[in-house]
């Protein structure tokens, strides 16, 4: 079936019918190595704004930012190009600026170089790593989407076949589809945009999850159980979004900050270190100490599920279109079903890491003083 097993090789440049060259440039620079590097700012600056609305430190992170995003490039590039047969040497390998990019190493080379700090800054400032995670990898989505059209200014990406095309209707085309355009054979084929398809499936999981709370918030929250005293105004909360290093008291970060984030129970305090030597297990012992910071109930997302989401919608749109691409083109060239089984294998990582950060982890690993969903309060003993 062609659909599953079709050779990219057969489908060549259509002399006449691009409207632009194979790297579509923009003066001296081109396009695909702009869109790159904007995507990876885009990223940092949104992320940046994540950590200050919810108050953690990001000094350490955005000077460390000065390795790993480097880092980031090469290893995307080292995966992108290793079996490809522009891997003539370790120059080529490295060469972030040049077409063929995977964002697999990118993440990998990240992580190793973002232990250190991670460690770092969880100790001195006794914040959870989750905490900081959830507020970058997010938007590392938004950062694809920009960069998959860096994939359209290089003609890459290509879905299989859409439908076989005559002259007449190759030239009524837009000149958007007419650089999908493919020959086979003396025939002309308009290809589908997998470029587009992934774009826009990583803009709506960005959104998804950068939403979420704000979903939330319409169920559960201090705006639902204290309503003459918290409640939610939508322009205060686009504001803060926009003058981020001033509180909006009215705005969504606003009221969970005040009816949630900086709120101590100290009565709640008192009876969980009263009950101490009467908890048993593990469990018990964070469920009490998860209920004494929490003790309205609100539904929470807990540290960690942006986490797990960022990896499962990641992977699900990737397999979505991996079992169309063509051989050469595959997570693991040339083994479709090896392929298909590992990127599946990490969205359902991704979907376990949801449900254990959120129903699991709350009630196992969260220690007084650290902050996770908000800062536990401190023992006094």
């Amino acid at each position: 079936m062609e659909w599953w097993n079709w050779d990219e090789a057969k489908y060549t440049k259509p002399g006449g019918v691009w409207t632009f060259d194979d790297q579509l440039s923009a003066g001296p620079f081109q396009v695909y190595a702009l869109l790159i590097s904007s995507s990876i700012l885009v990223a940092i600056i949104m992320s940046v704004i994540s950590c200050r609305i919810r108050k953690i430190p990001i000094t350490e992170v955005i000077i460390s930012l000065s390795f790993i995003v480097p880092l980031a490039l090469i290893g995307a590039s080292i995966f992108g190009k290793l079996d490809t047969s522009k891997s003539q040497n370790f120059l080529d390998l490295i060469a972030f600026w040049e077409a063929g990019m995977a964002i697999h190493g990118g993440i990998i080379f990240a992580a190793v170089g973002t232990v250190p700090v991670a460690i770092y800054v969880t100790r001195k400032y006794k914040i959870s790593t989750l905490a900081y995670l959830d507020a970058i990898l997010p938007h590392i989505l938004l950062a694809q989407a920009i960069g998959r059209w860096g994939n359209y200014a290089n003609h890459e990406l290509f879905g299989n076949p859409m439908m076989e095309l005559t002259p007449d209707q190759v030239d009524a085309l837009s000149n958007f589809w007419k650089n999908l355009v493919t020959v086979n054979d003396g025939d002309y084929f308009l290809m589908h945009p997998f470029f587009l398809y992934e774009s826009i499936g990583l803009g709506l999981a960005w959104a998804a999850i950068v939403g979420a709370p704000y979903f939330v918030s319409i169920f559960s929250g201090p705006n639902k159980k204290y309503k003459d005293e918290f409640s939610i105004n939508t322009k205060d909360t686009f504001r803060s979004f926009i003058f981020w290093n001033k509180d909006f008291p009215n705005s969504y970060q606003g009221v969970w900050n005040n009816g949630f984030v900086e709120k101590i129970n100290s009565d709640e305090r008192q009876k969980y270190e009263e009950s101490l030597d009467s908890y048993k297990t593990r469990w018990s012992k964070g469920k009490a100490l998860y209920k004494a910071n929490n003790p309205d109930s609100y539904f929470v997302l807990h540290s960690g599920v942006k986490v797990g989401a960022y990896l499962f919608f990641w992977n699900i749109i990737r397999v979505s279109l991996e079992v169309f691409k063509a051989e050469g083109s595959l997570f693991i060239m040339n083994d479709k079903p090896l392929s298909v089984a590992l990127i599946s294998l990490t969205a359902f990582a991704g979907l376990a890491m949801i449900i254990f950060y959120q129903f699991i982890a709350p009630y196992i690993l969260r220690r007084p003083e650290y902050k996770y969903e908000k800062q536990y309060f401190y023992l006094s003993k």
